[in-house]
């Protein structure tokens, strides 16, 4: 599975999220909000990521796609 792919999945289950999150009124942070937090992912690289106050990944795959191999997300 080459990076292109594993992106473009990632790609289309935050839209899947997104579309259920609309329909279904569930609180998640969105697409624009969610530009905003993958740029500041991409900048810092962290190695380990906590996330705090997990509803349906959303947040998670944003912040995912933008790590590297080696890092980790540990989401509560």
């Amino acid at each position: 599975m080459t990076a292109k792919n594993v992106l473009s999945q990632a790609e289309t289950v935050l839209w899947q999220i997104e579309n259920v999150s609309a329909k279904d009124f569930l609180p998640i942070i969105g697409p624009f909000k969610g530009k905003l937090l993958s740029e500041e992912v991409r900048k810092t690289k962290p190695l380990h990521v906590l996330e705090v106050g997990a509803l349906i990944g959303y947040s998670a795959i944003l912040m995912g796609k933008e790590l590297d191999k080696k890092a980790e997300i540990v989401s509560i």
